[in-house]
């Protein structure tokens, strides 16, 4: 198969090349192939006779169409027709005399001629523009191919500087920061007795500003870390992944006076990266139950709802609510409604969104002041075939796929 396709691939470049000769070329092939079908019909008639006197001539205007093109094969037909009207159709030596049997024949054999060599000009014309297209599309490929790597390098090199800035956000930023810490805490120790009101309290107000600011580099730290550190989507139940959330804010529940309900009605599979949607749950979650009302028990209802492609998680909460011009700053980093050191750093809800985002899905709010709020948390459903896999292996509750990005547990630092 594959010398015969070699053949053909021959066979196509030289009849290429030849429709690629000049017109006087050509047209002589042309005419020596009228020459051949002449001769050759010539030194068979004592044999044939009268039988087949058109059909050398047809064959030799197909010849001719196939290496010269529509033209020459249009000529070679003519021309040979004239032949064989003149040496071989009777009456012989004259050209137009024919009975109705000879008409019939000769109408019969030009019209086949006529329509082959058409087509074998069409598919010719196709081929050339389709060697065209070929190339075209080759040399897009290449271009595109040089595109892809050029873009490559440039996101590996913004990649590289993040990571360095990160390392330097780590290292070079936070040794002076702790310095000063550890120098208004030596001061404090030192001098203790020792300063007036205004002096303690410029201390105090000094190690209150080098711990915040710790705290914030470690967020943003942890936004960054998001943006570039990889992730692998996979099929996971969300049962046992919001059981999961729920169990490891135990503590908190109780501390806030609260109640967390979890109306387990999904049991399709979704596709993300566990690590990253338990991060995410998680923030909105601990966002949840720093702002209850004080005159009313703080309830948490966890819900899910699912679509055609796309699965969304529902928190509600009876708490405090949000105005509507507010719904956007909540999910900045550092932006905070109450500015308390006790409702966090103003950052889980924007590594919440980065998260989600992270997954291809999205993140968003519904809320008004005084009534609660709704955080909807929305990503994609898992392929049919990966769900009814696993659905028949049954799924692992502690783990459904392998994770390289290994996300820590937020520090119950939620932004209002």
């Amino acid at each position: 198969m594959s010398k015969l396709r070699a053949k053909v691939e021959k066979y196509e470049l030289f009849c290429q090349k030849m429709n690629e000769r000049s017109t006087v070329m050509r047209y002589s092939l042309a005419t020596l192939a009228v020459g051949l079908a002449f001769g050759a019909r010539l030194l068979l008639h004592p044999l044939l006779q009268d039988r087949l006197p058109l059909s050398f001539f047809l064959t030799g205007g197909i010849l001719a169409a196939l290496f010269g093109g529509f033209g020459p094969g249009l000529y070679a037909l003519v021309f040979g027709f004239l032949l064989a009207d003149y040496f071989f159709l009777p009456p012989v030596g004259s050209i137009g005399s024919y009975g109705s049997s000879e008409w019939v024949r000769l109408v019969t054999t030009i019209l086949p001629g006529l329509l082959a060599i058409s087509a074998i000009s069409l598919l010719q014309g196709a081929r050339r523009k389709l060697r065209v297209y070929t190339k075209q599309i080759a040399e897009a490929k290449e271009h595109l191919e040089q595109e892809v790597t050029i873009r490559t390098a440039e996101l590996k090199a913004s990649v590289s500087f993040l990571e360095n800035f990160c390392y330097a956000i780590a290292h070079d930023l936070r040794s002076p920061l702790r310095a000063i810490n550890g120098g208004a805490t030596l001061l404090e120790e030192e001098c203790a007795g020792q300063l007036n009101e205004e002096s303690e309290a410029a201390v105090a107000m000094l190690l209150t500003g080098t711990v915040r600011m710790d705290k914030m580099i470690e967020e943003l730290l942890r936004y960054g870390r998001l943006n570039h550190q990889e992730t692998f989507l996979t099929p996971t139940v969300l049962n046992s992944l919001i059981r999961r959330v729920i169990q490891a804010f135990e503590a908190d529940v109780d501390s806030a006076r609260a109640k967390v309900i979890y109306d387990e009605t999904s049991s399709e599979p979704v596709l993300v990266d566990a690590k990253l949607l338990e991060l995410a749950l998680s923030n909105v979650l601990a966002n949840a139950l720093k702002f209850g009302r004080k005159d009313t028990p703080l309830v948490v209802k966890i819900q899910v709802e699912e679509a055609s492609n796309r699965v969304r998680i529902l928190v509600r909460d009876n708490g405090i609510g949000i105005e509507p011009q507010y719904h956007e700053k909540l999910f900045h980093l550092f932006q905070q409604l109450e500015a308390t050191p006790d409702k966090g750093m103003g950052t889980g809800l924007a590594i919440a969104k980065k998260a989600i985002e992270r997954m291809r899905g999205s993140m968003g709010v519904e809320s008004e002041l005084g009534r609660g709020s709704t955080f909807w948390l929305e990503v994609m459903r898992a392929p049919r075939a990966e769900r009814e896999a696993l659905n028949e292996r049954g799924p692992d509750p502690i783990n459904l796929g392998r994770r390289k990005f290994d996300a820590p547990r937020p520090e119950n630092k939620g932004v209002g």
